[in-house]
């Protein structure tokens, strides 16, 4: 199948960070406390969160526009750098804070084994100000340019509040815009009319905790029907790791579908290329079914590499 993604334009929304790989090598045990000795040997800095999705989009050929916070600070400047250092196709409306920092993973590896994560962070809600101008740059691009989708990407770290996600579906659904979500630990009613919800099973799960018993259905797919019928949300699709994939729609429409079977060496970023995926294909018109077949691929691609990666189309073939 031939997918050109190359006219569509994507505007992603959420929470930016900085992944920090530092590789190295062990070879003895610590004196000091029965831990290893990591011989760093090389640092390699990737965009992460929300800025991976419009990464991923990007590299797939359409055109990303990014909105996200950091902060004044040095992991906020090699941050603007790697944005830098990418095609012209990604687009960049960043907002910095003197009073945020940039919320950064450092992952120590040895020999490309994990051996501890480190996240610098300060998770706190967006205060007004910062709200109206997340709300001013999205006003100004929508109008500006001819943009195919929205894409909001939660990593809880504070970016979407409830109040932001209500102004964002309200404004992107009186200009028939589609809005997809990947949400993270928001109520239910913040999603309410979104046109796509794209949770994973813990997250799936959670959403269901305090919901009348009665509607916990034997079926994932039916319990996603419900809550699409409830909240007036098109559709959902539900990443299940090892089982795959699972969609629901508003009209009662179900699916499942297998992962692929993979040598696994990497999850991080995977949901991030199943969220590209879904989006970028449903604007080319394709149907659900080839849709998870194409997702499946892009997940399969992102767990056989190291670290966050950048879909290409070769991928989806």
């Amino acid at each position: 199948m031939d997918i050109n993604f190359q006219g569509l334009n994507i505007l992603v929304i959420g929470d930016v960070m900085l992944d920090v790989y530092i590789q190295g090598i062990v070879r003895r045990i610590s004196p000091e406390a029965p831990i290893p000795i990591l011989n760093q040997q090389s640092v390699d800095y990737k965009l992460g969160g929300a800025a991976n999705v419009a990464k991923n989009i990007a590299s797939l050929g359409a055109s990303a526009f990014l909105i996200g916070i950091i902060g004044n600070d040095e992991n906020g400047l090699v941050f603007k750098e790697k944005l830098a250092s990418h095609a012209s196709n990604l687009i960049p409306f960043l907002i910095e804070s003197d009073t945020a920092i940039t919320t950064t993973k450092q992952r120590f590896l040895a020999e490309d084994q994990h051996l501890l994560r480190v996240d610098i962070e300060r998770p706190t809600p967006l205060n007004n100000e910062y709200e109206e101008k997340v709300l001013r740059s999205f006003s100004a691009i929508i109008k500006k340019f001819s943009i195919d989708a929205i894409m909001l990407q939660d990593y809880n770290k504070g970016f979407l509040t409830p109040s932001l996600y209500a102004e964002l579906i309200r404004i992107s659904n009186e200009n028939e815009i589609p809005i997809a979500i990947d949400p993270k630990s928001q109520p239910l009613e913040c999603y309410r009319n979104a046109s796509i919800l794209k949770p994973n099973k813990l997250e799936f799960y959670s959403m269901l905790e305090g919901r009348n018993t009665e509607e916990k259905l034997s079926s994932v797919t039916q319990q996603a029907n419900l809550i699409c019928q409830e909240y007036n949300i098109n559709e959902m699709w539900i990443t299940l790791g090892s089982e795959g994939l699972a969609y629901a729609n508003i009209k009662g429409e179900t699916l499942t579908e297998a992962a692929e079977d993979i040598e696994l060496t990497d999850v991080c970023g995977a949901g991030d290329a199943v969220f590209s995926i879904i989006v970028l294909a449903k604007k080319l018109g394709l149907d659900y079914q080839s849709i998870s077949r194409l997702a499946i691929r892009a997940g399969a691609a992102a767990c056989s590499n190291l670290g966050v990666y950048s879909l290409k189309p070769s991928d989806l073939s």
